[in-house]
């Protein structure tokens, strides 16, 4: 008994120590930190410039990106009413109509569907009509959804059935312009069959003697014509402008107070069209490199002369010695490569040992203009690629190509940019620039009424077409010869701003017609190299 009791005194002992001695375990304490407050100064909100959607369509139109003019058409399209609809559909169809073959088929692989579906109905009316019904049935399949197919389609396919287009063709193919009429017969031709239209239809007529012009025109009437393209020479075109008010007639040349149409085949004057192109493409300080030939001395004086008025634009020039037999030395000269090979061999006597030497040519021009012979432009380009310099070179030989044996690929002149013809870049089955000028009037008669609405004419063989007023224009096209040697257009063509041809009236001496005899024309030589060159030394030709 006294054992338990001990025990449990123990026991209880134990229990009491535990309890008293020792104090409760302290609360964790619990820090609150403040919260972190970030100022930031509030950025005044940006305003959103508002853009016309007439002038995106107009930019992208201008700059031929047709990819995006259509989006473009498509977006102002769908918040249009029903009248502006019916106008952004006939704008883009207009254009459509007028664009090569090779710019539909790229539109007929665009990204956007409904782009798809205009590139794949302008392609579907280029067609015979025995094909257009199985392109029809998939135009109808693949593209049910887009917004061509529910406005325009059936409007335009009620209106497919008009009656044929007759096109009377008055030429000379008799006399001394025989071969031109010839050719621009056979251009017409070519055309009509790209063209590929059923409804259109031509009719050739003999407009030789001046005297028979209104007969030829009232047999044409008689026959069915609906247009006319022709006469050609400026004594059949005044006969007829005595009696005759058409103004479904396109005369092939120019007169002043005409109540036709007119299309000429004019000598084009690069002179007003190159300094200020160049410029155009951000160039500003320019080398140029003449022969002492009197036609290419007058043309360079002429450049010049017109380089000085754009602003902060500056040249320095050098004329080719004749009696130069390494043509390599008047550009290095221009280039001062012979400065560079005086500093390196300066460099070596200073530290006694040999260099590695690149020539180092001068920094201080972004390009240089060349005025010589089409051969020897084959030893400039490459030269200025050994060189390693960023300079751009230009030439003004492209544009007087007249037969397609001039038009080889010339890839010496890799990276040269030049002003050109339609015919260059694109030649197809034409020959010569007289098959281009029968080309293009066969276009421009026969899709007036796009001109007419401000199209332009990009499947044109002599330069890009524009009416104005009754004029239609010719614009030569920039373009930069590829590695292969053959030009491609320079995009966009803000380059070629307001650059259209602006020569005066002209007699057929300015066409350079080919005689019947088949003898070549010859190029007057009617300038002093004596002169030019007096006058191109006492201009202002420093480079700052």
């Amino acid at each position: 008994m006294t054992k338990i009791r001990s025990s449990l005194l123990i026991a209880s002992s134990l229990t009491l120590a535990a309890c008293g001695s020792n104090p409760p375990p302290a609360k964790p304490v619990v820090k609150i930190e403040k919260p972190k407050v970030e100022i930031i100064t509030a950025k005044p909100i940006q305003q959103i410039e508002m853009v016309d959607p007439e002038a995106l369509i107009n930019r992208a139109q201008q700059a031929e990106n047709w990819s995006e003019f259509a989006k473009l058409i498509h977006a102002e399209w769908m918040l249009g009413s029903a009248p502006r609809r019916a106008e952004l559909e006939a704008r883009l169809w207009n254009q459509l109509q007028i664009l090569p073959p090779e710019t539909i088929d790229a539109l007929r692989d665009d990204e956007n569907l409904d782009t798809q579906a205009w590139a794949e109905l302008a392609n579907l009316a280029k067609q015979p009509k025995w094909r257009q019904a199985p392109l029809e049935q998939d135009l109808n399949t693949f593209f049910s959804d887009a917004y061509v197919l529910q406005s325009f389609y059936p409007e335009w396919k009620a209106q497919n059935t008009t009656a044929p287009m007759q096109i009377a063709v008055m030429l000379p193919f008799n006399g001394q312009y025989a071969n031109v009429a010839k050719d621009i017969e056979s251009g017409i031709i070519k055309a009509m069959f790209t063209a590929n239209n059923p409804n259109i239809s031509l009719r050739f007529y003999d407009s030789s003697h001046d005297d028979q012009v209104n007969a030829i025109y009232t047999q044409a009437k008689q026959d069915g014509a609906d247009k006319i393209i022709g006469p050609l020479r400026q004594e059949a075109i005044m006969q007829l402008a005595l009696s005759v008010h058409d103004e479904n007639i396109l005369v092939l040349n120019r007169l002043t107070n005409l109540p036709f149409y007119q299309l000429s085949l004019k000598k084009q004057s690069e002179d007003e069209l190159l300094a200020p192109g160049i410029y155009e493409q951000g160039f500003r300080k320019i080398g140029i490199l003449t022969s002492q030939n009197p036609k290419d001395l007058q043309t360079a004086q002429n450049f010049s002369l017109l380089w000085q008025q754009q602003e902060n634009a500056k040249f320095d020039l050098a004329q080719i010695d004749p009696k130069e037999r390494d043509l390599r030395k008047p550009l290095a000269n221009l280039l001062h490569e012979t400065n560079s090979k005086a500093r390196a061999n300066a460099v070596e006597r200073a530290i006694g040992e040999d260099i590695e030497k690149q020539a180092r040519v001068r920094q201080d021009l972004d390009s240089i203009m060349i005025f010589d012979k089409p051969e020897n432009l084959a030893v400039y380009a490459p030269q200025l690629e050994f060189y390693q310099s960023p300079i751009q070179m230009f030439t003004n030989q492209a544009a007087s190509a007249k037969k397609r044996s001039e038009l080889e690929a010339k890839p010496d002149l890799a990276g040269v940019r030049m002003l050109n013809t339609g015919f260059a870049i694109h030649p197809d089955n034409i020959d010569n620039i007289f098959e281009a000028f029968g080309w293009d009037s066969f276009w421009a008669q026969a899709y007036l009424p796009a001109l007419a609405s401000g199209e332009c004419l990009s499947i044109s063989k002599t330069g890009k077409l524009v009416l104005n007023e009754k004029v239609i224009e010719s614009k030569l096209i920039w373009t930069e010869i590829n590695s292969a040697g053959n030009p491609q257009r320079i995009y966009p063509s803000r380059y070629q701003k307001d650059l259209l041809e602006t020569t005066d009236e002209f007699d057929e001496s300015e066409l350079e017609l080919e005689p019947a005899n088949n003898e070549q024309p010859t190029l007057p030589e009617n300038t002093s190299a004596t002169n030019v060159t007096a006058q191109l030394n006492n201009a202002e030709k420093t480079v700052q």
